[in-house]
């Protein structure tokens, strides 16, 4: 079986070399890749001959060199084999045949793959792309899913605002509130009536005793049944003296009010002007802030902490992002897509703010003593962040100088989100208090304020802001004295 194979490859080169017409061109067509070597793959009919090819690979590096095919032509005769080989040599022509043409088929079924690949290559990258499409997709659910479940929200508070404006809810607490003021002025009216009759016995009493005539008192005084105004009825009111217990509940509502305006301060921020003036070696400081009407809603209020050695209580009140996004927007309802995803991003989930009362004088001077440093140190802020004016003036006369006059101020700037992060006494007569705002709140702060003024912040002026602002964060510490 052995010299069956060798000469069915020795005829086979045989019947190329006559096909072919030298050794060179038979070789050639087998070396596809024209490196002076046939593989196994190159090799016509692949590994089903590899039995013949290794007939042919003497020296076994797995490649068939154009010399070992010229020893396989030279040292072999098809004419004087054996005799039990003679007999086969016509029909190993004929397989060598059919041989080449499986060759041809083969090389034709893969020009034609080649073809395929190349036409479904731009498919193949598409495949490649589609987990990165599906990925992206998911991502954009997600966000679409978060804006239906915010949507959802400010709907149902919407639906809960038109019910209260059905059922009037907010009249019908203005007129309970008009009610207990009106029994609260009756109950004056009738204390000033009796106050005014003890006056009248006195009086007599006093007439008796000096025997002079009496002074004529009105006997029913008028008490003013409707109020005008809540701050005027407030402002009229007699005080009366107060318990303990009630002084630390009135600190109390102090501190939820100053909570409440502290909070406002975060969200629609307050505008401070100063202006610092030394005449004649004598400085006077004037710093003014001031908070616009602010709309809020949803403002929940937690625990008050009372603080017995010091006298103060502190009332931390909390609101929500949405609650945020719903104050402004009643505050401005020509409020547009791209400002409400501005305020998405500016503000916190939840925003935290926290008050402070008191119900003796010391704690009291002290609450006013931190007010003061609040003001300072915003405007130490305006002052670095935006700048100032500054401006003197000095006169001399015969070597004696007469005047001298520096002035310093800071136009009024709005200032958005500024944090309270320390307050403290640093000694028994000065408070000190450290504020903190990032950049990106201090340059929506003068959008703002430019924009109140019908002014509009350039690409250029942001760009320069931001330039100019090289950190993220800025803390300036403010002080005041207490008196």
């Amino acid at each position: 079986m052995q010299n069956t194979l060798y000469y069915f490859v020795v005829l086979s080169a045989f019947f190329l070399v006559s096909a072919f017409g030298q050794l060179e061109e038979c070789f050639n067509h087998w070396d596809s890749n024209k490196d002076g070597r046939v593989t196994i793959e190159e090799f016509p009919g692949g590994k089903e001959n590899l039995e013949y090819f290794k007939l042919i690979d003497k020296d076994n590096n797995n490649s068939i060199s154009k010399e070992e095919l010229r020893v396989l032509l030279e040292t072999s005769q098809p004419q004087g084999a054996s005799n039990n080989a003679s007999g086969e040599n016509k029909a190993l022509e004929q397989q060598m045949l059919q041989f080449r043409g499986r060759a041809e088929q083969l090389e034709q079924e893969n020009s034609l793959l080649k073809r395929q690949i190349a036409e479904k290559s731009p498919s193949l990258d598409a495949q490649r792309q589609i987990p990165q499409l599906q990925a992206e997709n998911q991502q954009w659910r997600k966000q679409t899913e978060e804006l239906g479940r915010e949507v959802q929200v400010l709907k149902s508070q919407i639906a809960q605002l038109q019910t209260e404006k059905t059922s009037g809810y907010g009249t019908q607490s203005l007129q309970r509130e008009n009610q207990q003021l009106r029994k609260q002025l009756e109950d004056m009216g009738r204390e000033v009536q009796s106050l005014k009759s003890q006056i009248v016995q006195l009086q007599n009493q006093l007439a008796q005793a000096n025997k002079k005539p009496l002074p004529i008192v009105p006997q029913n005084p008028t008490v003013p049944q409707n109020p005008i105004t809540i701050e005027e009825t407030i402002a009229n009111s007699v005080k009366k003296p107060a318990s303990p217990a009630q002084d630390m509940l009135m600190a109390e509502e102090a501190a939820r009010l100053d909570a409440l305006r502290n909070l406002a301060t975060q969200i629609r921020g307050n505008w401070i002007a100063a202006c610092s003036q030394n005449i004649d070696a004598q400085n006077r400081l004037v710093v003014i802030g001031m908070l616009e009407p602010t709309n809020l809603v949803g403002v929940s209020q937690m625990e008050s902490d009372f603080d017995y050695m010091t006298g103060m209580v502190s009332v931390p009140v909390q609101i929500s992002r949405a609650n945020i996004i719903e104050s402004i927007r009643r505050g401005n309802p020509n409020m547009t897509a791209e400002d409400y995803q501005e305020l998405r991003f500016m503000f916190p989930e939840f925003l935290t703010a926290k008050g402070y009362g008191a119900w003796n004088n010391n704690a009291q001077k002290r609450l006013m003593g931190f007010y003061g440093a609040q003001l300072d140190a915003r405007r130490k802020l305006i002052e670095h962040l935006r700048g100032f004016v500054i401006k003197s003036s000095s006169r001399m006369e015969n070597f004696v100088l007469q005047n001298h006059q520096v002035v310093v101020s800071i136009e009024s700037t709005l200032l958005i989100g500024v944090n309270v992060l320390k307050e403290e006494i640093i000694s028994n007569a000065i408070a000190q208090t450290t504020i903190e705002i990032t950049r990106a709140m201090f340059i929506y702060s003068m959008r703002k304020g430019l924009e109140a003024n019908g002014l509009q912040l350039t690409p250029e002026e942001y760009q320069n802001l931001r330039n100019m602002l090289s950190q993220d964060k800025y803390q300036f510490t403010g002080k005041s004295a207490v008196q």
